[in-house]
């Protein structure tokens, strides 16, 4: 075992510094914890009460069925509170009026919620703090997440192969980390690493 990765839990980081190897914690992660700090904790925990209030069959059955749709927010997911706000901004209507059809049976904590009128401002006032964030994240993860499947065994870049934007990323990314000077230097390093995996591979299944 050459590399490790894991969410940012304490006891993660603590045995990333003990252990002889490359540790490196999951950027997805870092990414949703970067964006989430910019909303105060019990904000976002009861955005996602009450985004949990229409988890039911019932409660999703009536929304889809008006045109609504759910998400709630997933810490291992960037930018999934940005879109859990987006979500339930777009679905606001819906959702009040179902609560007053008596379709959906609200905590009193969660109806004064949804009937808050400053609520809706103070979700588009997140929206406007997490957009640059996330966007910035993107740019950033987009390159790490193409060579990882463009340098993966079993993906191998399939699904854009053909996208010579997409493939400039990799190989520029590629350029710059392993201080490359031409296309064909990454080339041969990506035929190396390769080789280097399909053997560890073939030599784990033969143990």
């Amino acid at each position: 075992m050459y590399a490790v990765v894991s969410d940012n839990a304490s006891s993660m980081i603590l045995m990333g510094k003990k252990v002889n190897i490359w540790h490196t914690t999951c950027q997805s992660h870092s990414g949703n914890l970067l964006a989430k700090s910019f909303v105060p904790e019990t904000y976002a925990k009861n955005i996602n009460n009450l985004l949990h209030a229409f988890k039911t069959p019932a409660a999703e059955y009536e929304l889809k069925q008006r045109g609504g749709s759910r998400i709630l927010a997933c810490d291992t997911r960037w930018c999934s509170y940005r879109d859990a706000f987006r979500y339930l901004l777009k679905n606001l209507p819906l959702m009040l009026e179902l609560v007053a059809n008596k379709k959906v049976q609200l905590s009193r904590k969660n109806e004064s919620l949804l009937k808050n009128l400053s609520f809706v401002t103070q979700i588009q006032d997140f929206i406007l703090i997490f957009d640059p964030i996330c966007q910035l994240i993107n740019v950033f993860l987009t390159p790490i997440v193409l060579t990882s499947n463009f340098l993966h065994p079993q993906y191998r870049a399939k699904r854009f192969l053909h996208d010579e934007q997409k493939l400039k990323m990799v190989f520029d990314f590629l350029k710059q980390e392993l201080d490359l000077k031409d296309i064909t230097d990454v080339c041969v390093c990506v035929v190396c690493v390769c080789v280097c995996v399909c053997v560890c591979v073939c030599v784990c299944v033969c143990v």
